[in-house]
């Protein structure tokens, strides 16, 4: 989890935090972030070939 992402909020408990984290790896992790290991392709794209 990037340090980034969470900084721009302020976390009073679980039940918020919970879905800034799924937002982070849904949302983020998978469809924005380009990996070098799938050769600059996000996870979304490379599972779509």
């Amino acid at each position: 989890m990037k340090n980034e992402h969470l900084n721009h909020y302020s976390i009073k408990n679980e039940s918020h935090l919970r879905p800034l984290i799924e937002d982070n790896v849904y949302c983020y992790y998978d469809h924005i972030r380009l990996h070098s290991a799938l050769g600059g392709q996000t996870s979304m794209e490379a599972r779509s070939e």
